[in-house]
This record gives C-alpha cells, sequence and structure tokens, in this order.
C-alpha cells in the first residue's frame, strides 16, 4: 500500500482549540459534581450538607471552565506549547479535586487533601486512606472518578489532539480502508474514537464485574480505577477483599488490556489482525507479561495462576490493584515483582 504526504499539514498548523486550564476545571468540575449527586443518593439525609458542597463545587469550576473556553484564540501549537497545555489542565483539574477533598472534610487536613488529589490525578494510586470503605460513597466515587477522568483527558491530549496539532504532514492511505483502520485521521474525530474505545472498556469492565456479583457503585467504582490504570480501591485489601476468581480474571484482563497501546486495540477492534502482531510494542509487551508470569508463578508457593497473572498485570499496566497480602506472600516473588516492575518501567 503506497501512502502520500497530505498538502499544507506543516508543525504547528493553526487550530481552534479550548483553554487548557478552563478544560481541565470542567472535567475536575464534572467528576465532582457527579461524586455530589451520587453521595446525596447513597449516602443518605446525613450528609446532605456534605454533598451538596461537592455538587457547588463541581458545578462551579464547571461554570469557570465554560467560561474560560471562550477566550480561547486560534493559533498554532508548538512542543512547548502543547506540554503546557497538558500541564494547565492537569494543573486544574489538581487545583478542583483538592478543594472537594478538603471541604469534605474526609481527610485531616490540606496535606493529605493534596497528597489524594495529586495521587488521583496522576493515577498513582497512594492514599492516605488506611479503610477507605470508611469513607462516604460520595468520596469514594470521586477518588476513581478523578482517576478515570484524567486518563481520559490524557489518553485525549495525547493520542488525539497533540499529534495532530502539533506533527508536520500526515500519512494519509489511498485506500479507503486502510484510512479506516486509522485511529487518528482528524483531530476531533481522533478524540471522539480514543474516548469512544476508553468508553468501550470501562463499560465492559463494569458489566463483567456485575455479572461477577459486585454491586453497582463497586462495579462502576472498580472498571473506572481498572481501565484508568489508577489503582484506588474501595477497600483496604482491594481486589483481594472480594476473594473471587472471577472479579480477579476480569481486572486482570482489564489490566492487561489498559495498559497496552489503544491503537492497536483499534486495530484489532477493526479487524486488522496481521497488524496487532506486527506491532513491536505489542509483542514486546506480551513476551515481558509472559516472562514475569512464569518467574511469579515459579518462585512462590502461595500464588496460583489467577493470582500470579494478575500480579503481573498489576505492575505492568501500573495499575497498582492487589488480590493478596503481599507481606504473606513468599520473599521470592515480592522481589521478581518489584525488580520486574523496574524493568517495564
Amino acid at each position: 500500500m503506497s501512502f502520500t504526504t497530505a498538502p499544507v499539514r506543516r508543525a504547528g498548523t493553526v487550530h481552534q482549540l479550548p483553554t487548557p486550564f478552563g478544560v481541565g476545571l470542567g472535567l475536575g468540575g464534572a467528576a465532582v459534581l457527579a461524586s455530589g449527586l451520587v453521595g446525596v443518593v447513597a449516602d443518605g439525609s446525613g450528609y446532605y450538607g456534605e454533598m451538596a458542597s461537592l455538587a457547588v463545587v463541581g458545578a462551579s469550576a464547571m461554570l469557570g471552565g465554560r467560561l474560560l473556553n471562550r477566550l480561547q484564540q486560534r493559533g498554532r501549537v508548538t512542543r512547548a506549547i502543547g506540554m503546557a497545555m497538558l500541564v494547565a489542565g492537569w494543573v486544574a483539574i489538581t487545583l478542583v479535586s483538592l478543594t472537594a477533598f478538603f471541604i469534605s472534610g474526609e481527610f485531616a487536613g490540606v496535606s493529605d487533601a493534596v497528597f489524594e488529589a495529586v495521587s488521583a490525578t496522576t493515577t498513582t494510586g497512594f492514599t492516605t486512606a488506611e479503610a477507605p470503605e470508611n469513607l462516604t460513597y460520595g468520596i469514594r466515587f470521586l477518588r476513581v472518578a478523578l482517576q478515570w477522568t484524567t486518563g481520559a483527558g490524557v489518553l485525549m491530549a495525547g493520542l488525539g489532539v497533540l499529534p495532530v496539532a502539533i506533527a508536520g504532514a500526515e500519512l494519509v492511505p489511498h485506500s479507503p480502508l486502510e484510512a479506516s483502520r486509522r485511529l487518528v485521521r482528524g483531530l476531533w474525530s481522533g478524540t471522539r474514537r480514543i474516548f469512544g474505545l476508553y468508553l468501550l472498556l470501562s463499560s465492559s469492565l463494569m458489566i463483567g464485574f456485575l455479572l461477577a456479583g459486585l454491586s453497582i457503585f463497586d462495579a462502576v467504582s472498580y472498571a473506572m480505577s481498572v481501565s484508568s490504570t489508577g489503582g484506588f480501591a474501595n477497600h483496604a485489601d482491594s481486589i483481594g477483599h472480594f476473594d473471587d476468581q472471577a472479579v480477579t480474571t476480569i481486572a486482570t484482563v482489564g489490566m492487561f488490556a489498559a495498559g497496552g497501546n489503544l491503537a492497536v486495540v483499534w486495530w484489532a477492534f477493526r479487524g486488522a489482525y496481521s497488524s496487532v502482531w506486527k506491532s513491536t510494542e505489542l509483542r514486546l509487551y506480551v513476551c515481558l507479561s509472559f516472562i514475569g508470569f512464569v518467574i511469579v508463578w515459579a518462585s512462590s508457593g502461595d500464588l496460583g495462576v489467577i493470582e500470579s497473572a494478575f500480579a503481573v498485570a498489576s505492575v505492568v499496566s501500573t495499575t497498582g490493584l492487589r488480590s493478596a497480602n503481599w507481606a504473606g506472600v513468599a520473599r521470592g516473588a515480592t522481589d521478581h515483582d518489584c525488580e520486574f516492575a523496574l524493568v517495564v518501567e
């Protein structure tokens, strides 16, 4: 298949892009508003004041983001400006989230609220909550909603917006079939497709968790945590709380899929299976995962096949969920898992 270079497409092409700080405010506000509404329904009348405060913060942030986005201007997006846009958006969503965490009263002071907010918006997964199950439903939902929202924003910006806005000449296939297999063909079509795949993965995980017996709240929460590779959990012992192999298996498949290249998932979805295996990144990802599984499973007498696969998927996808108490697992397995994490990173 031959390719030609698209005309009049050079680095720094002029695009009409929304204000990144406004986008961050809008995304963060949407997550906070949704968590407030969830809290009103799930936490009961005793928490109406707290949840109403969250809803007000969320709605205000969304309104502020909407107003800022009216200030958008046409201009050329360079690499430096593109990175600055990402940082500005991240700062905005972090400011909104730490405000929500602080006014909720669920965390001990500003430092804990900042820690939780940064952990959520970087999809790191560390938490200051020793027992997440004791937090209100609204705050538990906010934690995973922020990770999911940030994950969606980074994917759409990193794979859909910035490459089209910054990159030079694009390679356009002559064949309509090849064009249909391209994940990102334009600024907005690319972001829609990327978000669609992200939503499809999240929805599939939610349905899987529901079929495995989880409550609606836990199914939605863990689906968002897995698809974003964020790692926040509603329970102190994470996925291990359920002690269910079906739940563990679904989470394993979800983490492995979420940690891979979204473009490869798109090729598979479009039926371009030959292109899927030609991906060097995918082959390396699969090989490293298999090697890690063999090492962890062979070096531990405590972890079974499913638990070993879960541990490796959690590492290679950087999700950080766990299905067992690692303090009680054989020393060799945990050492190899840490070493393997360093290699993957």
